[in-house]
C-alpha cells in the first residue's frame, strides 16, 4: 500500500512538471515578439516630395507700399490678379484706355488697385490731367503730314478715331495743346510729331551721304530735319509751332552747307528756349547776326559759308561776320539775359 502511494505521488509530480512545461510553451508562443533592445527600430515614412518654388511671390515675401491714390490708365488689355504676381488667381481683365485708381506699389513693379486687385505696372501709365483748351491762332497755319496718321475727335489717343490722313497731306492748323496735339480747321486733332511746318521735298539719292551728316548733326541738338523747298534764297527755317524740327532746303545738300544751316536754326531754337522768343530785345534788329554768333560760339561754328546759286542769287548761310557786340549779346543770352 505504501509503495503504491509512492508510485502515485511520483506520477502526479511528473504530470505536474509536464503540465507546467506545456503551459510555459503555450505562453511563449502566444506572447508578442520583443525587439532586440540593442537594434534600433526603423519606422518607415512616406517619401518626401522635393521642394518646389512657388509660382509667384509669397504674401510674406512681397511688401506692398501704400501710396497716395493716383489715377492710372491701361495702355493695353491686361489681366489683374488677387496678389502681386502671376502665381495668384486671376481677378478679371482691364481694357486698354480704362482708368483705374492705384493706392499701393511693390518694389518689383506691381500696382494695387483700390479694389484690392493687382496688375503689372508695365501696362499702366499716369492718366494725364484733362487737357486745357488748345491755344488758338488767329489764322490757319499750313502744315503737312510726315506719315500716315490717325486723326482724333479730341487732343489725345484715348479719343475716338476720326479718319486717317495719308503722308504728305496738307492740313490747316488753328490751335495746339501744350502736350503736342494740333487742332485742324475741321475740328479734328493730330499728334504734332506727325506734322511738319514745311512741305516735304525729295532728296536726290546721290546726296544721301550729305543728308545723313546733316540729320546726325540735328540729332545732336535733339531735333529732326524736315527736307523742303523753301521760297527765295532761304536755306533754312525754324518755328516755335514745330519747335523740335528744322526746315532745311534740299539745295543746301549739293553745296555741302546743310550742317551749317542746322546749326543756325537750332541756335534760334536755343535762344527761344532761353528767352521765349528767337528775337529777344537784347538782340534788337540784329537777332539773325546774334544767332550766327550763338551758333559760332555754342553750336560748332558756321560763318563764312555761302549756299548754292539760286537763279543768280547766292543763298548766304549766315548773315555776315558778327561783330564783337553780336558775340557779347550771344554770350549774355547763353547766360540767361534776354533784355
Amino acid at each position: 500500500m505504501h509503495a503504491t502511494a509512492q508510485r502515485q505521488a511520483a506520477a502526479l509530480t511528473a504530470l505536474t512538471i509536464v503540465l507546467a512545461a506545456v503551459v510555459a510553451f503555450l505562453t511563449a508562443v502566444a506572447a508578442p515578439a520583443q525587439a532586440d533592445p540593442a537594434a534600433p527600430v526603423r519606422v518607415p515614412t512616406a517619401p518626401t516630395a522635393p521642394p518646389t518654388s512657388a509660382p509667384g511671390p509669397s504674401a510674406e515675401a512681397v511688401v506692398v507700399h501704400d501710396v497716395p491714390v493716383m489715377t492710372m490708365r491701361a495702355t493695353a488689355n491686361l489681366d489683374t490678379y488677387t496678389g502681386p504676381g502671376t502665381g495668384y488667381d486671376r481677378a478679371g481683365a482691364v481694357l486698354a484706355g480704362t482708368e483705374v485708381q492705384v493706392d499701393g506699389t511693390t518694389d518689383d513693379g506691381w500696382y494695387r488697385f483700390t479694389d484690392g486687385r493687382f496688375a503689372k505696372s508695365t501696362f499702366l501709365e499716369a492718366a494725364s490731367e484733362p487737357e486745357a483748351e488748345p491755344t488758338t491762332t488767329a489764322e490757319q497755319v499750313p502744315m503737312w503730314t510726315t506719315a500716315a496718321v490717325n486723326a482724333r475727335t479730341g487732343p489725345g489717343a484715348q479719343y475716338d478715331k476720326a479718319g486717317t490722313l495719308t503722308a504728305g497731306t496738307e492740313v490747316r492748323v488753328n490751335g495746339w495743346t501744350a502736350d503736342g496735339w494740333y487742332r485742324l480747321a475741321d475740328g479734328r486733332f493730330v499728334l504734332g510729331t506727325y506734322l511738319s511746318a514745311w512741305a516735304p521735298a525729295e532728296v536726290p539719292a546721290e546726296l544721301d551721304a550729305q543728308r545723313t551728316e546733316a540729320e546726325a548733326e540735328a540729332a545732336r541738338f535733339g531735333v529732326t530735319v524736315r527736307w523742303t523747298d523753301l521760297p527765295g534764297n532761304m536755306a533754312g527755317a525754324w518755328t516755335a509751332l514745330a519747335r523740335d524740327t528744322v526746315g532745311v532746303d534740299t539745295a543746301t545738300l549739293a553745296d555741302g552747307v546743310a550742317v551749317l544751316v542746322v546749326r543756325h536754326e537750332t541756335a534760334h531754337r536755343a535762344i527761344d528756349a532761353t528767352c521765349g522768343t528767337p528775337a529777344p530785345p537784347i538782340a534788337g534788329d540784329r537777332y539773325e547776326n546774334v544767332t550766327d554768333a550763338y551758333a559760332d560760339l555754342f553750336h560748332g561754328g558756321m560763318n563764312g559759308f555761302f549756299g548754292p546759286d539760286l537763279g543768280g542769287v547766292r543763298a548766304q548761310v549766315g548773315y555776315g561776320q558778327p561783330t564783337a557786340d553780336d558775340y557779347a549779346v550771344a554770350q549774355a543770352i547763353n547766360a540767361g539775359r534776354c533784355s
